[in-house]
Formats: C-alpha cells, structure tokens, sequence
C-alpha cells in the first residue's frame, strides 16, 4: 500500500475505500465481508441484494492496470456497496460482446442512461461472485473460517488423527497453531527429536533434552514373589522378584529449558498455561508412560528483586541472594515440573 501516504489512524476499510487500487478483488472481497457478519457468504446467495457488496463491471478500451476501480456506497442505504472491477465484465474490452455494443454502452453513459449496463451488470455480478467461490473452493485462504475448520485443515488434521479430539481442551494449545505440526504427529515412529522439534517451535524456547534417565518402579502385587503352596512367581532366575520395586534405565526423561526470560519463566510455572500445555503435547506426542522433568533456566540478569509489595512465591519466584539476580554464581535452573505418568 501506498505508506508514505496512509495516515496512521486508517482503518483497512477507510484505505480500501479511499484508494481501492492497492487491494486486490479478494482482498478486498474477504474486507466487505467482514463489515457486514449478518450477509450470506458472497456467491452463496439466491438474492445479490443478500450478498455483502454489489459488482459492476468498467466500461471502456483502456488496459485495466488494477483489479478494482472504485468502491462507493450504495444510495440505497439498505444495499451494499457498489464496487466496480476492471476485470471479467461482458462488454468492455476483456468482455466477450462484439465492440459495437461497448460503444453502444458508451454511448447511452454519455446520456446519462444506465439501462444497458446495469442489465448487463446482473450477469456481471453472478459472475464475479462465481469466480470467487471457484478461487475460494481451490484457496482455502479466502474462507471466513478459520484455518482448522476449513475442509482442508479438517484433512490434515484427520490425517494426524486430531480431528476427533477437542484439541484446546485436550492439549492445551489453539487448534490452528498445531496444524502446523500435524507431520509430526502422524509419523508412526515418534522420537526424541520430534518431540524436541515440537516443542522448541510451539514455546520459543531453546531445549536440551535429557534421555535414558532412570527410575525405579513400583511393581504391582499382582507380580510379587509369594513362598508356599499358594506362592506365585517362585522360579529362580525366570519369574522371581526380589522386593517390591525394580530399576528401570529408560523411565524417563528430562528436559530442560534454556535461556528463558523472566516472562517466558513466569508462564511455564505450575498452574500456568505453558506447563499445561507442556505436559499435554509430551503425553500426547510420546503415547509412553514414561516419567519426565521439566526444568528451567532462567537468565540471571532478568530475575527482579522480591518486595513485600510485589508479592513472591518461596523457590519458585523468590531466592535468598546477594542481590538482583547477581546473587547466582550461574543462571539458576528451577524444576517447574515432575510427572510420573
């Protein structure tokens, strides 16, 4: 758009009317629709009068150098808007009618009689509104839904098996935002790379993660070694379990975020949004019940001074130092969670 000459304070509909040749018909199509919510999709209708802007087609030899001439409002106050296209018209210069009649048509504007060409213009506003439904079937950028409700993000999330889920109620996360990980989510083999991926591109962060981390685990009674007649699990060296728990060298893993800001910090704690969404995407992309930490190291310089007035949380958002974050001979690392499965 024309910057140096846009004030400020325009909104996009004022732009669109002022200079309407620095948008582009979709646009500027998807831009009316959205200043009348209560019309029908446009093309959608039985009525034009129902469709949230009328189209006329220019008249004339000249080589349109934009797709819209103008756009002015309807002297009907209960109609919309009349926009005129350079393109797809029946007469004028693209227009498939013989040139006698654009002249004819030239000729009665010149008397100020429209007749002609508002008959015309009829058959010219059908088929400009079918001409955007045909690019918004094949781009489902025009849609006025959102992307994830589109039939194509309803496809791509089927093919990553989310679309049966109610993913921000699931996840934790908004339902666009995860379309563009739906690759990661239908690959068979889920690893740690992936997981690493998921999560460094969805919270911004920088991530080390930590495998092979072990834990012991709490054998259920049902698998304890009993002595005598009514004993179970007594066969040295094949079923025998000494004790009540076993050591497991994968039970888990650990994450640790690096780098994060004062802010990014803040949101990752307990009872946050961010340590929400972390534990639903790692149980959600993983399948495993594995254990896992998440930690967090903060960036020294950024951890503010704790004041009675500001309020603080013991080993969470408050610290006994030597002073603003200079206290730590190193940034400090925070476990933010643990989760045993």
């Amino acid at each position: 758009m024309a910057a140096l000459t846009r004030r400020s304070d325009y909104t996009v509909a004022e732009q669109l009317f002022a200079q309407p040749y620095e948008f582009e018909y979709y646009q500027s199509i998807r831009i009316m629709a959205a200043l009348r919510p209560e019309s029908k999709p446009f093309g959608e209708t039985e009525n034009p009068k129902d469709d949230p802007i009328q189209i006329q087609s220019r008249i004339g030899y000249a080589t349109p150098a934009s797709d819209i001439h103008s756009i002015f409002p309807n002297k009907y106050y209960d109609r919309p808007p009349i926009m005129t296209i350079n393109f797809l018209g029946i007469a004028g210069v693209q227009g498939p009618l013989p040139q006698p009649y654009t002249d004819l048509i030239a000729e009665r504007l010149r008397h100020k009689d429209t007749a002609f060409r508002d008959f015309l213009d009829i058959f010219n506003h059908r088929l400009a509104s079918f001409w955007y439904r045909f690019q918004k079937k094949h781009l489902p950028g025009l849609e006025m839904v959102p992307a994830e409700k589109t039939s194509v993000g309803q496809a791509i999330l089927d093919l990553a098996g989310l679309v049966d889920i109610n993913i921000e109620e699931t996840l934790n996360v908004h339902s666009r935002s995860i379309l563009h990980f739906t690759p990661l989510f239908w690959q068979r083999q889920r690893n740690a790379a992936g997981l690493k991926k998921l999560l460094e591109s969805y919270f911004k962060v920088k991530i080390r993660l930590e495998e092979f981390r072990g834990a012991w685990r709490k054998a259920p009674p049902e698998d304890w070694t009993r002595i005598g007649g009514r004993g179970q699990h007594q066969h040295l060296g094949q079923s025998t379990l000494l004790g009540r728990r076993s050591w497991d060298e994968a039970a888990g893993v650990a994450l640790h975020l690096v780098g994060l800001s004062w802010r990014q910090y803040l949101s990752h704690l307990p009872g946050g949004h961010g340590n929400d969404a972390f534990r639903s995407l790692i149980r959600f992309y993983s399948g495993l019940d594995r254990t896992f930490d998440l930690r967090g190291t903060i960036k020294r310089h950024e951890i503010p001074s704790s004041t009675m007035k500001t309020g603080f949380k013991l080993g969470q958002t408050t610290w006994l130092t030597r002073g603003q974050g200079h206290g730590f001979d190193q940034d400090p690392e925070v476990l933010l969670m643990r989760d045993t499965g």
